[in-house]
């Protein structure tokens, strides 16, 4: 009887074990796919803002596509990363408040700044003999909205382990 006993606790502790190493093996994958999502989230939004200060500088058709490219690209990554974020808080992998402004979730308060961008860009440009002309104000504020999603998404950046 104690050989039965002691093979039945033996099988449990064993089919306990890989199933929380499935688990582990999960969580892992899940908060890896995040860092990953984070990481590019971050890129893209630099890259946006540098291509932006070129266009500042000197607006042309090239600067402005991939301006509206990037920001398409952005809006992709929010989706996947919005995704990821929300698995991570499920599985308690984050520990970083994911709401905004009057409890929004901080993913929508991003597309709805980014959004809005795209929306000021486009409403800020003019051609006119086949040149660009600028509507400053709206360009400066499409520049501090996609700079105050690096401030949104500071304490995330920073609690990559």
């Amino acid at each position: 009887m104690n050989k039965k006993r002691l093979i039945a606790v033996f099988l449990i502790i064993t089919i306990f074990l890989i199933a929380w190493s499935i688990i582990e093996d999960q969580n892992k994958r899940i908060y890896r796919d995040y860092e990953n999502d984070i990481s590019s989230f971050q890129n893209v939004n630099k890259e946006l803002i540098e291509l932006l200060e070129n266009f500042i500088e000197t607006p042309n058709i090239k600067d402005y596509s991939n301006i509206q490219y990037n920001m398409g690209i952005m809006m992709e990554n929010l989706i996947s990363l919005s995704r990821n974020m929300s698995e991570c808080y499920k599985k308690g992998l984050l520990n970083v408040d994911k709401t905004y402004d009057e409890g929004r979730d901080i993913s929508n308060a991003a597309a709805k700044i980014i959004q809005n961008s795209q929306n000021l860009l486009i409403e800020s440009i003019k051609l006119s003999n086949s040149e660009i002309e600028l509507t400053e104000d709206k360009i400066k504020t499409v520049y501090e909205e996609l700079n105050s999603i690096n401030d949104l998404f500071e304490p995330y950046y920073n609690s990559l382990k």
